[in-house]
């Protein structure tokens, strides 16, 4: 069936190039906890293999010449901490949610190599004593919204809403259970939607509604860019060949279809290479898990576009894919 959620916690919106004083403001505020970020793999501005800024990027070039007035997100981050450090505030805990892995560690590479430049010794001091880069793992597809999803939302729903977020319904998040000392965190773990006016339209059953608060979230994380986001982009990159335009479809659970095959590449890709990689790292079962990720791309009614799933492929696979390879050399 088909939900909608009407989301209710956000409360602001401000944007850093329009009034970056306001920004700064807000995240100087003691009241301000927990500052999360969901900005795609090329948001963080960094070689994920040596986990090092990129030199060579204008965003990064301005924040290390002109560290006061920030123009990417580790710059902005590494600015209000220091603000906080010289307020003799505590600082915020640092929450990434991208595809990364171990994006907490990270975050906070990056946010020490700048604000190292920028603010000096006493700015690492801080960072390394009290400051918190807790790593996460998100589990949702989340396809990109279009106008024919808010004409949807407003014929089924009575409903406008110009720029929604339409996901399928699975739902997995597990985070490291680390925040700044006294600073405490929302009740996550006991969250439950809030979902109204339902339709009959069938979706995949979630997995969890709540926030998993884990020790070790590495092994989550590894065995979902592993199981879910390689064979995703494998899968993408098939069928851009074929000319389909979204993911669901190629995967066909008829033998007698024309691309059939191309399911049986990504089982072949997740039984022969990936599992065996992940036997011994991973707390979750594998053959469940593959089984419903296959599912979940075959799911008609999420309409992935396979063009969203194939971009930024180098970026993702020099993180997602390269260890999976060297084990099967």
């Amino acid at each position: 069936r088909e939900e909608l959620t009407v989301v209710c916690s956000l409360c602001e919106m401000l944007l850093l190039h329009e009034n970056r004083a306001a920004v700064l403001q807000r995240l100087a505020q003691a009241s301000v906890k927990i500052v999360s970020l969901t900005i795609t793999e090329k948001g963080y501005r960094m070689d994920h293999a040596s986990r090092t800024v990129l030199l060579d990027d204008d965003a990064i070039k301005n924040d290390l010449t002109y560290p006061f007035e920030p123009q990417s997100a580790l710059g902005l981050i590494a600015l209000a901490l220091e603000q906080r450090r010289r307020c003799g505030q505590p600082p915020f805990t640092v929450l990434s949610c991208d595809n990364v892995p171990l994006n907490g560690e990270l975050v906070r590479a990056g946010v020490l190599e700048l604000g190292a430049k920028a603010f000096g010794d006493e700015f690492v001091a801080f960072v390394n004593d009290v400051c918190k880069f807790p790593s996460t793992m998100v589990d949702g597809i989340t396809p990109i919204a279009t106008k024919a999803d808010s004409a949807h939302i407003a014929a089924e729903f009575g409903i406008v809403d110009r720029v929604p977020t339409v996901c399928e319904r699975w739902r997995q998040w597990c985070i490291e259970d680390v925040v700044v000392d006294g600073m405490g965190r929302p009740p996550w773990h006991k969250i439950e939607p809030r979902l109204i006016l339902p339709t009959s339209r069938f979706l995949e059953t979630a997995q969890t509604d709540c926030a998993e608060l884990v020790e070790d979230v590495a092994a989550y994380e590894n065995t979902k860019i592993c199981l879910l986001n390689v064979p995703h982009s494998a899968l993408a990159y098939a069928s851009w060949l074929l000319g389909l335009e979204f993911m669901h479809e190629a995967v066909v659970d008829d033998p007698s279809g024309p691309f059939f095959s191309v399911r049986e590449y990504v089982n072949a890709l997740m039984k022969l290479e990936i599992v065996p990689y992940l036997e011994g790292r991973s707390p979750m079962n594998l053959e469940e898990y593959s089984a419903a990720l296959v599912r979940r791309f075959a799911q008609v009614s999420t309409k992935d576009s396979v063009l969203r799933v194939a971009q930024d492929g180098s970026t993702k696979y020099a993180a997602q894919l390269i260890p999976i390879a060297r084990f099967n050399v």
